[in-house]
């Protein structure tokens, strides 16, 4: 298409492809589209490039199709956009969100020297994006001392974890099967060393023991702490009046969620939890998939043990999650049961209710 003339009444090529040694017969991968004035689109855009009006400015905003981007697996790309001035403005991309590609100012003659200082260009990128900027949200100091003992005991959970996942190993070697969380008490790591093994296996197996004991020790020191501290917050009581959401459990929520305010509709709020559908857009066809999984995933993990609990005293989340399950399947049905319990805590917090028989949806009586 590149090396054809432009249609009519349109910007010219003026060569730049092949200039720039493009041929496009060379790709071996193509991006069809169905758009039938792409031609037309496409040679007025690089027109404005080529030959752009006196003293205008040209702006390329490059946004991604799906709700959130692959990660690159390289950083930031710097290229450069060629000015009529033949001197160039550095162009900087990042995967995740709105990338400004190119900027192009025309002021009847060559750029003036300050305008090449690399800190002037990306001021004037800052002045253009200001309003297409994503707002950065800051937490209260109780809100995030909270958070970091929430990720610090996750840490830690997963590491004990893992070392029960080693003496499961250890012990099928030895052709001894245990049952899923047999590990869990005191008396079943007592019972593990008491076992007669190799020399070798039993040093591993209570250095693997005396590491959980530890762990236990530290993740209920921590727990202890947040659930102290979470029971500050605001809203930590109108929480824990639903029944499934314990005190551990809200603290955790609370510290993940923030001020409430902060977020229009819940609809927002399941997006900042990353339990909505990842959508793709492509010309006029758009598409939705699995759930974008975005922000954190402590946050889905609690809101997800939550809603299973109460599913079984909510006879309105029961039905809600069999009818879904029946349908779809389990693990939709789960996600669908998070997301209705992610409603009522956004209007819980938003409204400020307190649950007296949540259940039957009964709310206590202001005093």
């Amino acid at each position: 298409m590149l090396e054809q003339s432009a249609p009519k009444g349109l910007g010219h090529w003026d060569g730049v492809a092949v200039a720039e040694g493009i041929y496009l017969q060379r790709l071996r991968s193509w991006c069809v589209s169905t758009d039938a004035e792409l031609a037309p689109k496409a040679a007025e855009v690089v027109g404005l490039y080529r030959n752009p009006p006196l003293n205008a400015r040209v702006l390329s905003v490059d946004e991604n199709p799906s709700i959130q981007a692959v990660q690159r697996p390289k950083p930031a790309s710097k290229r450069s956009a060629p000015t009529s001035a033949g001197s160039s403005i550095p162009l900087h991309s990042r995967a995740n969100q709105l990338r400004l590609c190119g900027e192009t100012a025309v002021h009847g003659g060559p750029f003036p020297m300050h305008a090449r200082q690399p800190y002037n260009h990306r001021q004037r990128f800052s002045n253009v994006a200001k309003d297409l900027l994503p707002e950065v949200r800051m937490k209260d100091k109780t809100q995030a001392q909270v958070a970091s003992l929430t990720q610090t005991r996750d840490t830690l959970v997963k590491l004990r974890t893992a070392l029960k996942n080693k003496i499961n190993n250890i012990l099928s070697a030895q052709g001894i099967n245990l049952a899923k969380e047999a590990l869990s008490s005191e008396k079943a790591l007592k019972e593990v060393l008491a076992m007669k093994f190799d020399p070798m296996v039993e040093v591993e197996l209570k250095v693997i023991v005396d590491q959980i004991r530890s762990l236990n020790k530290n993740i209920a020191e921590l727990e202890k702490s947040i659930t102290d501290e979470g029971s500050k917050l605001e809203g930590h009581k109108n929480l824990t009046s639903i029944k499934g959401i314990g005190s551990l459990t809200g603290s955790i929520l609370l510290s993940v969620i923030g001020n409430i305010h902060d977020f229009a509709d819940e609809g927002k709020l399941a997006a900042y939890f990353g339990i909505v559908p990842r959508v793709s857009n492509s010309n006029e066809t758009e598409g939705s998939g699995h759930i974008t999984k975005r922000g954190s995933k402590l946050g889905r993990t609690s809101l997800v043990q939550c809603a299973l609990i109460a599913q079984r005293y909510s006879p309105y989340l029961k039905t809600y999650y069999e009818k879904i399950k029946a349908r779809r399947g389990t693990g939709k049905a789960i996600i669908a049961l998070a997301r209705k319990l992610l409603g009522i805590i956004y209007r819980t917090l938003k409204n400020n209710w307190v649950f007296a028989d949540f259940p039957n949806f009964v709310l206590a009586e202001e005093a």
